[in-house]
């Protein structure tokens, strides 16, 4: 499975993998591409962790200078087989085209 970033478009969360996979939170509003810049605090406690990080501070950022493709799907049932995917193309941070890949059944 390994590290990947999430994408919110509408009214849904999508994970991706085609941005740098550090667990970054993205969004397509507005036909732009945007991503959140934010700042976390250590709170230490007894868990098996030590601790948790706790959001300080956020604040989205558009993401003029990239232009690609980003793919991004999301599971839409319990058995994980069925997927919802989409690919955003890009130029200078807004949103060209959308291309609806639809529903996959991986049975």
């Amino acid at each position: 499975m390994g590290m990947f970033d999430y994408v919110n478009y509408g009214e849904h969360s999508y994970q991706t993998k085609s941005m740098h996979n550090e667990m970054c939170q993205y969004k397509i509003e507005d036909g732009v591409l945007w991503k959140e810049q934010a700042l976390y605090d250590w709170i230490e406690n007894d868990s098996r962790f030590g601790g948790y990080l706790e959001k300080k501070s956020a604040e989205w950022i558009p993401q003029y200078q990239f232009s690609g493709e980003i793919y991004f799907y999301r599971n839409t049932d319990k058995t994980y087989k069925v997927w919802e995917e989409h690919t955003a193309f890009f130029i200078s941070g807004k949103i060209v085209k959308l291309v609806n890949e639809g529903y996959k059944n991986e049975e």
